[in-house]
């Protein structure tokens, strides 16, 4: 599920993926999230 959120400033974007413990993956620089897609499905079944 894609989601938004709008905070001061600006709209972060977030995706949620799976039922789990909350596992928080934090792009950096100027990266979007595209490198985290595989590890995403990968880990959101355990």
């Amino acid at each position: 599920m894609t989601d938004s959120l709008a905070v001061p400033g600006a709209v972060l974007s977030h995706d949620v993926t799976g039922t789990g413990p909350l596992l928080l993956l934090i792009p950096g620089g100027a990266m979007d999230s595209a490198p985290f897609t595989g590890l995403a499905s990968a880990l959101s079944g355990r």
